[in-house]
């Protein structure tokens, strides 16, 4: 920034330096400013504000360039003061060309912290449209950080982009209040607004997120979704659900949709994730529980299988007693031989049970033995009575007989993508035309898809050496 003429501008960059560049900060808390209400947003509220003013003793006007995610009203102004920052303070809304929009001035302030003044008349904003909110420091010291606007200020439905994307944040001008264009080492100078939304939305966060490995490169996330204040759930495609992994945004689905699979992950790797809800008018909540989850190993198998006890672990058993057939389309990426069938029991599933393998085509190639009921649960296997050659990249089915329904479930699984686990693959839906698959009243072969559901059918197979 420029100096007065009895104060170089190498001698007021050093008090700088030594007054901000390392200043101490402290939390913005509550008691800083006057309590929001439901539905008004600010910038910085929770962030941190710096405990030494800029020494610099210069009238100026500093500012912050901003945008919202959607259209509402700029209800005011807020600033954070700290001691030398004197005289009667004005905050102004302008247009990204200058056009003063409104302006008010500071009253009833505090010796520091945050200020907050409301205009006349709240202003409308248009959604991802830039404006600047300033105010003017007539006797200077004011809060300043260097380099805070380096990256972007996102606070959601807000924004204040970084200096490198706005051509410059925050701004200023010396004088009397003005339109402030200038700018200095990104420097953030602590000046905020006060926002409303043309409709509140209060929505919950969604909730009770599962995080579980697939396999060796992938995690499956499954959550309940956000609901309005009124407890109903009224997600549209146009709402979405941002998935964050490790604290970064990785993917954004539709509102409709509850789960999700992270693929292309290391082996043996963890990760910790996080779900946020965000409406039809880009509010977004706070993030929902953490779940954490660690891939398996891609050390060689044999016998291999798609699940292991750790990633094979389903949340629902079907109480429909009704016998049928269940089962899976597979392939191995190598040839090698079909030992025999798992799945995996629920404790409603305690009649007796047979495995079975087929072409694609339905040819039946191997049956089990039948294996008796039990009241436990967990994974179970069938073996045949010599192993059954496979080729590679050929789709087979797996399947069992329930014979007293009771099976264990998974809606939706195969919707979204498959499961690779190191030769063998389960392909998603989309590339299986369906995937898995049942029939419903008898042992036959299974070609039914419903909510391309995963019943947990699996294999074991011995690649060939």
């Amino acid at each position: 920034m420029q100096s007065r003429p009895f104060l170089s501008r190498a001698s007021l960059v050093l008090l700088f330096l030594a007054a901000c560049g390392e200043a101490e900060t402290r939390p913005v808390v509550a008691s800083d400013h006057a309590a929001l209400n439901a539905g008004e947003y600010t910038l910085f509220a929770g962030a941190s504000a710096p405990t030494t003013a800029h020494p610099d003793p210069s009238a100026v006007e500093v500012g912050v360039k901003f945008r919202s995610d959607v259209s509402g009203r700029v209800l005011g102004i807020r600033f954070h003061k700290l001691a030398g920052n004197d005289g009667t303070h004005t905050g102004t809304l302008w247009s990204a060309t200058g056009e003063m929009l409104a302006q008010a001035t500071f009253t009833n302030e505090t010796e520091s912290g945050w200020q907050e003044v409301r205009f006349a008349q709240p202003v409308n904003v248009q959604a991802n449209t830039t404006y600047v909110a300033s105010y003017h420091a007539p006797s200077g010291y004011y809060s300043a950080t260097n380099e805070g606007f380096s990256s972007s200020v996102d606070a959601a439905p807000l924004h204040a982009p970084s200096s490198g994307e706005a051509g410059g944040n925050g701004v200023y001008v010396y004088g009397p209040s003005g339109f402030p264009t200038e700018s200095y080492r990104a420097s953030n100078y602590w000046v905020d607004v006060i926002f409303a939304t043309d409709a509140v939305t209060r929505l919950s966060p969604p909730s009770q997120l599962s995080a579980r490995p697939v396999d060796s490169t992938s995690v499956d996330l499954v959550w309940v979704r956000s609901v309005q204040n009124n407890g109903e759930v009224q997600w549209t495609p146009a709402a979405h659900h941002l998935v964050f992994r490790d604290g970064v945004l990785i993917a954004t689905v539709p509102g409709t949709q509850a789960n999700f699979r992270d693929t292309g992950l290391d082996p043996s790797s963890t990760h910790t994730y996080t779900i946020r809800g965000k409406d039809t008018l880009g509010l977004v909540t706070a993030p929902s529980n953490a779940s954490t989850a660690t891939t398996s190993s891609d050390a060689p198998c044999n016998p291999c299988s798609l699940w292991t006890e750790e990633t094979g672990r389903p949340r629902v058993q079907n109480a429909d007693r009704s016998p049928t057939e269940l089962g899976l389309k597979f392939r191995a990426s190598v040839a090698g031989t079909v030992t025999g069938v798992r799945f995996y029991k629920g404790s409603l599933d305690t009649a007796e049970h047979v495995g079975h393998l087929w072409s694609v085509d339905g040819q039946l190639l191997a049956t089990t033995e039948i294996q008796p009921g039990d009241t436990g649960f967990g994974w179970r296997e069938l073996a045949f009575t010599s192993p059954v050659a496979i080729a590679a990249d050929t789709v087979y089915v797996v399947s069992y007989f329930a014979s007293a329904g009771g099976y264990a479930l998974s809606n939706n699984y195969f919707d979204w993508a498959g499961v690779n686990a190191g030769p063998l693959q389960a392909p998603s839906a989309a590339e299986a035309g369906g995937n898995g698959v049942r029939n419903v009243g008898g042992s036959a072969f299974p070609t039914e898809t419903w909510l391309n559901s995963n019943y947990w059918v699996d294999v074991t197979f011995a690649p060939t050496p």
